[in-house]
């Protein structure tokens, strides 16, 4: 049997990619009869789309086991407050997707204590998940530096789980070099020194400016870019 996560920017997304993903979902559930697919909600438009691939592969191939698994939060809906409904009212699963929900782990952090520090306690549940399985389909550009990108890395460097599945369209990724050549200087420098493997504490060290305002930097460019994106797509 394998498992399967998915990990992707939540606000971007190319229709291109959905035959890309389509053929990699269905190339990985020809790896393994039974296959489980895990999603931690489906707000996102690369987990609906990753979904629908699901559920079409589902109906063309019957013989297959292809189940998909909702994630759910146990310090956001403890066992006074769940009811099978949850993943279709609140975290977005098409009616009839979800073959089995499954809780994650009741962690005890910092963050758990603090409502104001919920997003934190959401990434920790996503790392969680990451390492139960044993392939990660990942859709983003290696030469944009964001959370998704970070993530998908971290999460399958230095150990053998899960593979890395990385999805992206080539003449994206070019277009994404050229506008990098169009940013502001002190925007573009930093873009391209995290790209080049710099972390933002060396970054911060070399322009001399803090470890906050080097993310700032970075996060100014990579926005300028989606816009420009979003506007010659």
């Amino acid at each position: 049997m394998k498992k399967v996560c998915f990990v992707a920017d939540r606000f971007f997304w190319e229709e291109e990619m959905g035959d890309l993903l389509y053929q990699e979902i269905n190339k990985i559930s020809n790896e393994d009869r039974v296959v489980e697919f895990y999603f931690h909600t489906c707000h996102e438009i690369f987990a609906q789309k990753a979904v629908a691939c699901i559920q079409k592969l589902r109906r063309e191939r019957p013989e297959k086991h292809l189940s998909i698994i909702a994630i759910i939060d146990p310090l956001r809906w403890g066992e006074d407050k769940f009811d099978e409904e949850i993943p279709f009212r609140h975290d977005q699963f098409p009616r009839g997707s979800v073959d089995r929900i499954d809780f994650a782990p009741a962690f005890d952090g910092k963050c758990e204590k603090d409502e104001r520090r919920f997003i934190q306690h959401f990434y920790k549940i996503d790392r969680w998940l990451y390492h139960q399985c044993d392939d990660m389909i990942a859709y983003y550009y290696d030469n944009l530096p964001n959370i998704t990108q970070r993530t998908a890395r971290t999460a399958t460097s230095g150990n053998s789980r899960p593979a890395l599945h990385h999805l992206y369209l080539p003449k994206t990724k070019d277009r994404i070099d050229i506008l990098i050549e169009q940013l502001p200087e002190r925007e573009r420098n930093a873009v391209l020194a995290i790209n080049s493997g710099t972390t933002y504490r060396q970054l911060a060290e070399q322009l001399g400016v803090s470890y906050n305002r080097a993310q700032q930097l970075v996060n100014r460019g990579e926005l300028q870019i989606r816009r420009w994106l979003r506007q010659s797509s």
